[in-house]
């Protein structure tokens, strides 16, 4: 009878450890998990600090361009410049009211 309760022993010890290790086991790809989720947000975090970085270069560039077109603008608008092509290019008088016809709809 002892060897009998010596295997009983030895068997429910068996599968205390074989849980054990289902627990063990179970943690570790909770935890494999974990860190996988945690990784795959770091690398999206990253990629969207770039992204961001492209968004704001490129912003800045715009703003540079527009800067330099309504500069342009304000150069090709001059009422100096205006008066001077209207006498150059299409030979245009001064402004005479008289002439001046309207036009309703």
């Amino acid at each position: 009878m002892a060897v009998c309760l010596e295997y009983q022993a030895i068997y429910r010890h068996r599968g205390q450890s074989v849980r054990n290790w289902y627990c063990l086991m179970g943690a570790c790809l909770i935890l494999f998990l974990a860190v996988a989720v945690k990784v795959a947000i770091k690398i999206q975090i990253t990629n969207l600090g770039y992204s961001l970085a492209q968004e704001e270069q490129r912003a800045l560039l715009l703003d540079s361009e527009r800067r330099d077109l309504a500069l342009q603008l304000s150069i090709l608008t001059r009422k100096d410049r205006l008066e001077y092509m209207a006498r150059e290019r299409l030979e245009l008088g001064s402004y005479n009211p008289a002439q001046t016809r309207f036009i309703y709809r």
